[in-house]
């Protein structure tokens, strides 16, 4: 990996910018996986709800009764 500073922490003219479009790509990914988390668990909801709903109707009330 190539550096973009000097050593003396002077920056050579254009790095500025650069270096904002490197900040923003080092962002991009980890955006990109906070809104691929959300959309997953946006999607996994239903589903989930769909699952639990089909297994407590399989389980007969008076069992119920006694789990709680």
């Amino acid at each position: 990996m190539r550096a973009t500073g000097r050593a003396d922490g002077a920056q050579a003219a254009g790095d500025g910018r650069a270096g904002g479009a490197a900040d923003e790509a080092a962002r991009s990914p980890a955006d990109d996986h906070d809104q691929a988390l959300e959309a997953v668990r946006a999607a996994l909801g239903p589903i989930e709800e769909a699952t639990v709903e089909r297994a407590l109707e399989a389980v007969p009330v008076a069992r119920l009764q006694d789990a709680t």
